[in-house]
Protein backbone atom coordinates (compact mmCIF):
# COMPACT_ATOMS: atom_id res chain seq x y z
CA UNK A 1 0.00 0.00 0.00
CA UNK A 2 3.09 2.16 0.89
CA UNK A 3 4.10 1.87 -2.43
CA UNK A 4 0.75 2.62 -4.25
CA UNK A 5 -0.11 5.38 -2.24
CA UNK A 6 3.33 7.03 -2.93
CA UNK A 7 2.96 6.88 -7.14
CA UNK A 8 0.37 7.64 -9.46
CA UNK A 9 -1.16 4.36 -9.94
CA UNK A 10 -4.68 4.27 -10.37
CA UNK A 11 -5.56 1.76 -7.88
CA UNK A 12 -4.37 4.58 -5.58
CA UNK A 13 -7.72 6.81 -6.71
CA UNK A 14 -10.11 3.58 -5.29
CA UNK A 15 -9.28 3.29 -1.77
CA UNK A 16 -10.54 7.21 -1.48
CA UNK A 17 -14.44 6.31 -1.97
CA UNK A 18 -13.72 2.67 -0.17
CA UNK A 19 -12.99 4.48 2.69
CA UNK A 20 -15.25 7.15 2.39
CA UNK A 21 -18.54 4.65 1.59
CA UNK A 22 -17.03 2.64 4.44
CA UNK A 23 -17.53 5.15 6.95
CA UNK A 24 -20.81 6.41 6.00
CA UNK A 25 -22.28 2.86 6.01
CA UNK A 26 -20.91 2.81 9.78
CA UNK A 27 -22.36 6.35 10.60
CA UNK A 28 -25.71 4.89 9.16
CA UNK A 29 -25.62 2.63 12.27
CA UNK A 30 -25.08 4.61 15.29
CA UNK A 31 -27.10 7.75 16.45
CA UNK A 32 -25.21 11.29 16.02
CA UNK A 33 -24.62 14.45 17.89
CA UNK A 34 -26.33 17.62 16.39
CA UNK A 35 -23.48 19.94 15.06
CA UNK A 36 -23.70 23.15 17.20
CA UNK A 37 -20.79 25.18 16.55
CA UNK A 38 -21.91 27.06 12.86
CA UNK A 39 -23.06 30.58 12.53
CA UNK A 40 -26.18 29.00 10.31
CA UNK A 41 -28.07 26.75 12.25
CA UNK A 42 -28.75 22.89 11.37
CA UNK A 43 -32.41 23.96 11.05
CA UNK A 44 -31.77 24.63 7.19
CA UNK A 45 -31.63 20.76 6.55
CA UNK A 46 -33.15 19.41 9.77
CA UNK A 47 -35.84 17.22 7.16
CA UNK A 48 -32.80 16.07 4.83
CA UNK A 49 -33.49 12.30 5.40
CA UNK A 50 -29.83 10.53 6.79
CA UNK A 51 -28.62 8.88 3.35
CA UNK A 52 -29.15 12.62 2.00
CA UNK A 53 -27.15 13.75 4.54
CA UNK A 54 -24.99 11.40 5.04
CA UNK A 55 -24.43 11.46 1.16
CA UNK A 56 -23.90 15.10 1.15
CA UNK A 57 -21.23 14.60 3.94
CA UNK A 58 -19.53 11.62 1.48
CA UNK A 59 -19.25 13.75 -0.95
CA UNK A 60 -17.98 16.80 0.64
CA UNK A 61 -15.12 14.57 1.63
CA UNK A 62 -14.30 13.41 -1.65
CA UNK A 63 -13.76 17.03 -3.08
CA UNK A 64 -11.53 17.44 0.66
CA UNK A 65 -9.40 14.68 -0.90
CA UNK A 66 -9.00 15.82 -4.58
CA UNK A 67 -8.77 19.24 -3.70
CA UNK A 68 -6.01 18.40 -1.14
CA UNK A 69 -3.94 16.47 -2.89
CA UNK A 70 -4.09 18.59 -6.02
CA UNK A 71 -2.80 21.42 -3.52
CA UNK A 72 -0.10 19.26 -2.64
CA UNK A 73 0.86 18.05 -6.14
CA UNK A 74 1.17 21.07 -7.60
CA UNK A 75 5.15 21.00 -7.80
CA UNK A 76 6.18 22.75 -4.42
CA UNK A 77 5.82 20.51 -1.90
CA UNK A 78 7.57 16.91 -3.84
CA UNK A 79 9.00 16.63 -7.27
CA UNK A 80 6.48 13.69 -8.23
CA UNK A 81 2.61 12.98 -7.90
CA UNK A 82 1.35 10.94 -5.11
CA UNK A 83 -1.42 10.40 -2.86
CA UNK A 84 -1.07 10.29 0.36
CA UNK A 85 -2.58 13.83 1.23
CA UNK A 86 -6.32 12.52 0.20
CA UNK A 87 -5.70 9.23 1.85
CA UNK A 88 -4.44 10.74 5.13
CA UNK A 89 -7.27 13.83 5.04
CA UNK A 90 -9.81 11.00 4.65
CA UNK A 91 -8.57 9.05 7.47
CA UNK A 92 -8.26 11.68 10.15
CA UNK A 93 -11.60 13.03 9.24
CA UNK A 94 -13.07 9.74 9.72
CA UNK A 95 -11.59 9.73 13.31
CA UNK A 96 -12.50 12.78 14.25
CA UNK A 97 -16.42 12.15 13.41
CA UNK A 98 -17.37 9.20 14.54
CA UNK A 99 -21.15 9.69 15.80
CA UNK A 100 -21.49 13.11 15.04
CA UNK A 101 -24.08 15.15 12.09
CA UNK A 102 -20.48 16.68 10.45
CA UNK A 103 -21.63 17.67 7.12
CA UNK A 104 -20.91 21.38 8.46
CA UNK A 105 -17.68 20.82 9.60
CA UNK A 106 -16.89 19.15 6.30
CA UNK A 107 -18.24 21.87 4.18
CA UNK A 108 -15.81 24.07 6.46
CA UNK A 109 -13.04 22.21 6.02
CA UNK A 110 -13.50 22.00 1.92
CA UNK A 111 -13.87 25.91 1.74
CA UNK A 112 -10.54 26.10 4.01
CA UNK A 113 -8.85 23.72 1.38
CA UNK A 114 -9.94 26.52 -1.36
CA UNK A 115 -9.00 28.91 0.92
CA UNK A 116 -5.61 27.52 1.23
CA UNK A 117 -5.21 26.94 -2.31
CA UNK A 118 -6.22 30.71 -2.97
CA UNK A 119 -3.50 32.06 -0.66
CA UNK A 120 -0.52 29.49 -1.76
CA UNK A 121 -0.79 30.72 -5.88
CA UNK A 122 0.40 34.01 -4.57
CA UNK A 123 4.19 34.59 -5.54
CA UNK A 124 5.79 37.86 -6.56
CA UNK A 125 2.65 39.28 -8.39
CA UNK A 126 2.35 42.83 -8.42
CA UNK A 127 -0.93 42.81 -7.40
CA UNK A 128 -2.82 39.88 -5.36
CA UNK A 129 -5.89 41.07 -4.60
CA UNK A 130 -7.96 38.63 -6.31
CA UNK A 131 -6.72 35.73 -4.31
CA UNK A 132 -6.37 37.01 -1.24
CA UNK A 133 -10.06 38.56 -1.65
CA UNK A 134 -11.07 34.65 -2.98
CA UNK A 135 -8.97 33.20 0.27
CA UNK A 136 -11.15 35.63 2.78
CA UNK A 137 -14.39 34.85 0.55
CA UNK A 138 -13.63 31.25 1.40
CA UNK A 139 -12.68 31.21 4.74
CA UNK A 140 -15.85 33.15 5.65
CA UNK A 141 -17.95 31.25 3.66
CA UNK A 142 -16.38 28.21 5.75
CA UNK A 143 -16.78 30.21 9.39
CA UNK A 144 -20.85 30.46 8.51
CA UNK A 145 -20.42 26.07 8.14
CA UNK A 146 -17.94 26.39 11.77
CA UNK A 147 -17.70 30.01 13.15
CA UNK A 148 -14.12 28.39 14.56
CA UNK A 149 -13.12 29.09 11.36
CA UNK A 150 -12.92 32.64 11.63
CA UNK A 151 -9.41 32.72 13.25
CA UNK A 152 -7.94 31.80 9.81
CA UNK A 153 -8.78 35.24 8.64
CA UNK A 154 -6.28 36.83 10.90
CA UNK A 155 -3.78 34.31 10.01
CA UNK A 156 -4.57 35.52 6.41
CA UNK A 157 -3.29 38.59 7.27
CA UNK A 158 -0.15 38.04 9.02
CA UNK A 159 0.80 35.79 6.10
CA UNK A 160 0.32 38.45 3.54
CA UNK A 161 1.88 40.76 6.17
CA UNK A 162 4.89 38.50 6.53
CA UNK A 163 4.93 37.10 2.60
CA UNK A 164 4.45 40.53 0.48
CA UNK A 165 5.14 44.38 0.94
CA UNK A 166 2.40 46.39 2.45
CA UNK A 167 -0.63 46.95 -0.14
CA UNK A 168 -3.56 48.37 1.74
CA UNK A 169 -5.43 47.11 -1.28
CA UNK A 170 -4.60 43.81 -0.62
CA UNK A 171 -6.13 44.37 2.52
CA UNK A 172 -9.13 46.03 1.85
CA UNK A 173 -9.68 43.19 -0.72
CA UNK A 174 -9.42 40.43 2.52
CA UNK A 175 -11.86 42.33 4.32
CA UNK A 176 -14.25 42.71 2.19
CA UNK A 177 -13.93 39.21 1.04
CA UNK A 178 -14.49 38.51 4.36
CA UNK A 179 -17.58 40.46 5.51
CA UNK A 180 -19.76 39.77 1.75
CA UNK A 181 -20.99 36.05 3.58
CA UNK A 182 -21.67 37.79 6.85
CA UNK A 183 -23.78 40.25 5.07
CA UNK A 184 -25.39 37.44 2.40
CA UNK A 185 -26.12 35.64 5.57
CA UNK A 186 -27.58 38.24 7.61
CA UNK A 187 -29.75 39.49 4.90
CA UNK A 188 -31.37 36.01 3.99
CA UNK A 189 -32.25 35.68 7.62
CA UNK A 190 -33.69 39.11 7.85
CA UNK A 191 -35.87 38.25 4.86
CA UNK A 192 -36.98 34.70 5.95
CA UNK A 193 -38.06 36.47 9.32
CA UNK A 194 -36.62 34.34 11.49
CA UNK A 195 -33.68 34.07 14.40
CA UNK A 196 -33.58 29.72 14.35
CA UNK A 197 -31.42 30.02 11.15
CA UNK A 198 -28.32 32.51 11.76
CA UNK A 199 -26.29 32.82 15.03
CA UNK A 200 -23.75 35.82 15.09
CA UNK A 201 -22.73 35.69 18.58
CA UNK A 202 -19.12 34.82 18.93
CA UNK A 203 -18.79 32.33 21.40
CA UNK A 204 -16.55 28.92 21.57
CA UNK A 205 -16.13 26.18 23.35
CA UNK A 206 -12.62 26.13 24.35
CA UNK A 207 -10.29 23.14 24.43
CA UNK A 208 -10.86 20.95 27.64
CA UNK A 209 -7.50 19.72 28.49
CA UNK A 210 -8.45 17.87 31.72
CA UNK A 211 -11.40 16.27 29.42
CA UNK A 212 -9.13 15.62 26.77
CA UNK A 213 -6.50 13.90 29.46
CA UNK A 214 -9.67 11.89 30.75
CA UNK A 215 -10.54 10.67 27.12
CA UNK A 216 -6.65 8.60 27.00
CA UNK A 217 -7.87 6.17 29.36
CA UNK A 218 -8.17 3.68 26.73
CA UNK A 219 -5.22 1.65 25.34
CA UNK A 220 -6.28 2.65 21.29
CA UNK A 221 -6.58 6.29 22.42
CA UNK A 222 -2.90 6.53 24.14
CA UNK A 223 -1.70 4.14 20.83
CA UNK A 224 -3.05 6.55 18.56
CA UNK A 225 -1.40 9.90 20.66
CA UNK A 226 1.85 8.60 20.63
CA UNK A 227 2.09 6.95 17.27
CA UNK A 228 0.64 9.94 15.86
CA UNK A 229 2.40 12.29 17.70
CA UNK A 230 5.82 10.50 16.66
CA UNK A 231 4.66 10.56 13.20
CA UNK A 232 3.71 14.11 13.05
CA UNK A 233 7.46 14.80 14.54
CA UNK A 234 9.30 12.68 12.10
CA UNK A 235 7.67 14.11 9.12
CA UNK A 236 7.90 17.72 10.23
CA UNK A 237 11.43 16.94 10.10
CA UNK A 238 11.48 15.98 6.47
CA UNK A 239 9.94 18.75 5.91
CA UNK A 240 11.90 21.68 7.67
CA UNK A 241 15.02 19.67 6.36
CA UNK A 242 13.21 19.40 2.34
CA UNK A 243 13.87 23.69 2.55
CA UNK A 244 17.39 22.64 1.73
CA UNK A 245 16.54 21.46 -1.30
CA UNK A 246 13.31 23.59 -2.82
CA UNK A 247 13.10 26.95 -4.70
CA UNK A 248 11.88 30.01 -3.26
CA UNK A 249 8.59 29.63 -4.08
CA UNK A 250 8.40 25.95 -2.83
CA UNK A 251 9.71 27.49 0.47
CA UNK A 252 7.63 30.15 0.20
CA UNK A 253 4.01 28.24 -0.19
CA UNK A 254 5.84 25.65 2.49
CA UNK A 255 6.18 28.52 4.98
CA UNK A 256 2.62 29.33 4.54
CA UNK A 257 1.25 26.10 5.05
CA UNK A 258 3.06 26.19 8.86
CA UNK A 259 1.36 29.40 9.36
CA UNK A 260 -1.80 27.77 8.60
CA UNK A 261 -1.01 24.71 10.87
CA UNK A 262 -0.44 26.63 13.94
CA UNK A 263 -3.74 28.44 13.23
CA UNK A 264 -5.47 24.98 12.60
CA UNK A 265 -4.68 24.17 16.01
CA UNK A 266 -6.80 27.09 17.43
CA UNK A 267 -9.30 26.19 15.11
CA UNK A 268 -9.24 22.92 16.82
CA UNK A 269 -9.35 24.27 19.98
CA UNK A 270 -12.22 26.96 19.75
CA UNK A 271 -14.36 23.73 18.54
CA UNK A 272 -13.80 21.85 22.00
CA UNK A 273 -12.07 18.28 22.52
CA UNK A 274 -14.08 16.28 19.72
CA UNK A 275 -13.25 18.00 16.79
CA UNK A 276 -9.72 19.02 17.39
CA UNK A 277 -8.48 16.71 14.86
CA UNK A 278 -10.37 17.80 12.54
CA UNK A 279 -9.73 21.35 12.45
CA UNK A 280 -5.95 20.10 12.16
CA UNK A 281 -6.37 17.78 9.53
CA UNK A 282 -6.04 20.10 6.29
CA UNK A 283 -2.14 21.60 6.88
CA UNK A 284 -1.45 18.18 8.84
CA UNK A 285 -1.98 16.47 5.71
CA UNK A 286 0.52 18.80 3.75
CA UNK A 287 2.84 17.82 6.12
CA UNK A 288 2.75 14.37 7.15
CA UNK A 289 3.14 12.61 3.68
CA UNK A 290 6.79 13.80 4.52
CA UNK A 291 7.01 11.01 6.83
CA UNK A 292 6.46 8.33 4.42
CA UNK A 293 8.00 10.07 1.20
CA UNK A 294 10.44 7.63 0.18
CA UNK A 295 11.63 6.31 -3.06
CA UNK A 296 12.13 2.83 -1.94
CA UNK A 297 10.89 2.65 1.70
CA UNK A 298 13.09 0.95 4.12
CA UNK A 299 11.70 -1.50 7.09
CA UNK A 300 11.09 1.31 9.55
CA UNK A 301 9.13 3.51 6.72
CA UNK A 302 6.85 0.61 5.92
CA UNK A 303 6.73 0.01 10.12
CA UNK A 304 5.88 3.78 10.59
CA UNK A 305 3.34 4.03 8.25
CA UNK A 306 1.66 0.69 9.27
CA UNK A 307 1.63 1.57 12.59
CA UNK A 308 0.20 4.84 12.30
CA UNK A 309 -2.39 3.47 9.73
CA UNK A 310 -3.66 0.66 12.39
CA UNK A 311 -3.63 3.24 15.42
CA UNK A 312 -6.25 5.00 13.42
CA UNK A 313 -8.28 2.59 12.17
CA UNK A 314 -8.44 0.74 15.61
CA UNK A 315 -9.29 4.58 17.03
CA UNK A 316 -12.30 4.35 14.68
CA UNK A 317 -13.56 0.64 15.24
CA UNK A 318 -13.43 1.12 19.12
CA UNK A 319 -15.18 4.37 18.59
CA UNK A 320 -18.30 2.90 16.85
CA UNK A 321 -18.45 -0.43 19.09
CA UNK A 322 -18.80 2.05 22.01
CA UNK A 323 -21.64 3.39 20.39
CA UNK A 324 -23.69 0.16 19.19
Amino acid sequence: MLRILGSNQPLAHLLIPILIVAGAVAQWYVPLTPWTGGFLSEAWISGVPKWVYLLLESAGMWLIALRLNRLFNNGQFTGYINHFPEFLVVLLLLASTVGKSSLYPVIAILCFVLGLDSVTRVYRQNVAMKEYFEAALWFSLGALFWKSLTVMFPVLLVAIAFTRAFNWREHMASIGGFLIPFFWAWSINYLVGGTQYLDLAFHFPILDVSGMLDSLSSWHEIAFVLVGVLTFFLALRSYLFSYNSSTNQSRHVKSIVLMFLAGSFFLGSLASNNYLLCGMAVPLCLILPFAFLRKNPGFWTQLLFYAFLGSVLIKITFSYLALL
